[in-house]
């Protein structure tokens, strides 16, 4: 079927956002009505054009950038910098063997910057050898292969603390 290549623009479609004034409106944007064709796993930017509002602001545009995955991804890092990362199918729960996982720098700014790649194992886990150089930066994983793909940051845990919980 058919791919979104790297920043290829898939499709464009315009929403009604007349609201009265100071009131919540959620609308929502089915990707694969938009594309018109069902989008694959895969990173994504989504560009929104916002017209400008009374009194002479001009339109602005807002980026996004999202996901769609199959494999959940959850990292372990430890004090000496080994890696973690074990790969679960998101709709059935059981490891993903055998899936190529990718470790990255997530800088304060400018792209990802790789720095090993390894394989899951029968038990969905890839392991990435320890490196003190590691135990201070911000990594994040992303797996993809055999039509899956997972992406998960390090910094990814609001919502997640005990407090969270009432604990």
């Amino acid at each position: 079927g058919r791919q979104a290549g790297d920043c290829e623009q898939v499709g464009t479609k315009s929403y009604d956002t007349t609201q009265t004034l100071n009131d919540y409106n959620v609308i929502n944007i089915d990707l694969d009505e938009v594309a018109g064709f069902v989008v694959p796993n895969g990173t994504y930017r989504l560009t929104l054009d916002l017209p400008g509002l009374s009194g002479g602001q001009a339109n602005r545009q807002e980026t996004r950038y999202l996901f769609i995955a199959d494999t959940a991804l959850t990292i372990k890092k430890d004090n000496a910098g080994t890696v973690l990362v074990w790969a679960t199918d998101m709709k059935t729960g059981a490891v993903v063997p055998n899936l190529s996982v990718e470790l990255f720098e997530v800088p304060n700014r400018g792209a990802f910057s790789s720095i090993q790649t390894a394989m899951t194992d029968a038990d969905g886990l890839a392991v990435f050898a320890a490196d003190e150089a590691l135990v201070k930066r911000q990594i994040g994983v992303r797996a993809s292969g055999d039509g899956h793909f997972g992406l998960a940051l390090q910094s990814w845990d609001d919502g997640i603390s005990p407090w969270n919980f009432g604990l």
